[in-house]
Formats: C-alpha cells, structure tokens, sequence
C-alpha cells in the first residue's frame, strides 16, 4: 500500500486512534436531554492532512430519522491529486433506535474497497457487542465510528463533566474519555461559527476532538483526530449541508 494510499485511510477511517491498553473509565453518562434534527440531512466534510494541510478527498454522510428509530450513512472517496494515486470508496451504515437518552446503535456496517466487511452487532439484552472476532461488554452508552458524533450532537451540554464513551469501529471497543473544552470560533460552511469544542482521549495514544456548532443542529462542522503513534493530524470540516 502506497504511501497516499495510507494516509487517506487515515483520515477517512481513523477518526479513533488506534488504542490497545486498557485503562479506567469514568463513570457513564446515564441520561441526556436529546435534541432534534431535522428528519433527512446530508452533510459533506472536506478531508485534509494536518491543520489546515493539502486536501485528500471528501466525505458525503446522510442522516434520517422517523419513528423512534434512525439511519446513518456515508461514503468517502479521493478526490483531486489523490484520486489520481487511489480509487475505490469506503462505505458506512449505521441504524438504531433514537432514545430519550440518544442514540442507540444495534447494526454497524463497514466495507474499505474489495475487503471483508467489519460489522458490529449491539445485543442489548445480553449487553455484547457482536464483532467478526467474537463478542466484547458492551457498556451503557456504546456508539459505533459513524453513530458517535451525532450521538454528541443530540446530548452533550456545556456543562457536563468528563465522561466515558464506548466507540467500536467493527475490528474492537474502547473506552475514550471525554471533556467538554468550552466555546471556539471557527470556519465551516463557508462562514465563522461559534462552537463547542469537545475532546476525546485515551492516555498515550492521541486525541479525538470535535467541534459542535449550536446554530447548525448542533453538527459537528469540524473532526481533529491526533494519532501519537503515528505522528499524523487528520481533520475534517463539514463543507456543505443539505436539508
């Protein structure tokens, strides 16, 4: 696999860095006050390499939700320069219930290209995480890659203290602690926006942070994930949305 070749599979997949020690966790966060989003969304987020760094493709996400339940996809391909060394998509589906407490993910689905699809499966009642390898706990709270950042659009406050969340990306499930950092302005949708910067980490591996922005359905318009191990930053900015 060539060198661009990685690096776009690093910011279009890795929004975790990748974490193999385990460590303590906060206590859950048990119920949230859930917002709304309008019932169909599509959202695409420009992918870049470092702050601000050379752009290697784009990301569309398509959001609905009606009758308690909803659905989540996406698709991210090269584009420019990039698209001329790497072809091929990678596709995401997400579906569940949405709860008083927020989302709750029962299907995650992931597909890179011709590779075997990484699949998750949330039994609730036995409280298992269903992956390719085997079963892992799954804790209150769980999320999947693509469930994740609209579960914080839907439930995080200004004033909430450190938590912990459950992310699998299909292959494992981590535990990454959350703070909310406090409001940021920013660039998105072509304009300057005030947001609310969270970040989640886990010791020695890096940082995840998100950027939520109250006068957009509370979306994240910016994603920041910091690999340690690696040494790469990865960023994506929300583009254009469409209702």
């Amino acid at each position: 696999m060539g060198s661009w070749k990685r690096l776009l599979l690093c910011a279009l997949l890795a929004y975790l860095p990748v974490a193999t020690a385990s460590e303590p966790t906060a206590t859950p966060v048990t119920q949230r006050e859930v917002r709304s989003l309008p019932p169909r969304l599509t959202l695409i987020y420009d992918v870049r390499m470092g702050d601000g760094g050379l752009t290697l493709g784009q990301g569309t996400y398509t959001w609905q939700a009606g009758g308690g339940r909803y659905h989540l996809e996406s698709v991210a391909r090269a584009t420019g320069l990039t698209a001329l060394v790497m072809s091929g998509q990678i596709r995401q589906r997400s579906e569940g219930r949405l709860e008083p407490g927020g989302l709750v993910p029962q299907q995650f689905w992931q597909v890179r290209g011709a590779k075997k699809p990484e699949t998750a499966r949330f039994d609730w009642g036995r409280r298992v995480v269903v992956l390719r390898k085997g079963e892992e706990e799954l804790r209150q709270g769980g999320q999947d890659l693509l469930s994740f950042p609209f579960h914080l659009a839907l439930t995080v406050a200004e004033t909430d203290p450190a938590w912990d969340m459950p992310v699998t990306n299909g292959r494992y499930m981590k535990d990454y602690r959350f703070h909310v950092l406090g409001r940021e302005r920013l660039r998105a949708v072509g304009e300057m926006l005030d947001t609310l910067h969270v970040q989640g980490s886990r010791a020695e591996d890096g940082s995840l942070d998100v950027w939520l922005a109250p006068t957009h359905h509370w979306l994240p318009v910016r994603i920041r994930t910091q690999d340690n191990k690696k040494g790469t930053v990865m960023q994506l900015t929300l583009a254009r949305i469409k209702d």
